[in-house]
């Protein structure tokens, strides 16, 4: 299931949401990385998720966090996506369909 909502994008910050999770419970956010790396410019970062969890650095690969581990990534759409390694993330974290995510930079 699918959905579109916009995104918002600031000097200092992007919300977006989740629009898409994957059969592996993987949450493709509709965060693009051109605009992370636009607004970014290679500054400090919090993204901010649900229940009080974030992230403050975007990983290449599962491998690179321990089993069980928060992560974000960008897939091969250039979607942000939020995943727990080799967890379902989308149970563990609360986050559905349109859950909101932030990102400031600092």
């Amino acid at each position: 299931k699918k959905t579109f909502l916009a995104v918002g994008i600031s000097d200092t910050s992007i919300n977006g949401a989740v629009i898409f999770i994957d059969q592996f419970n993987n949450m493709i956010t509709n965060i693009m990385k051109d605009d992370f790396e636009t607004i970014g410019k290679g500054r400090s970062f919090n993204i901010s998720i649900r229940r009080g969890n974030w992230v403050n650095k975007i990983y290449n690969d599962f491998d690179e966090v321990p089993e069980g581990e928060l992560l974000c990534h960008f897939n091969a759409s250039g979607n942000l996506v939020v995943s727990i390694n080799k967890m379902k993330s989308a149970r563990l974290t609360g986050l559905q369909l349109e859950s909101p995510l932030q990102i400031d930079f600092t």
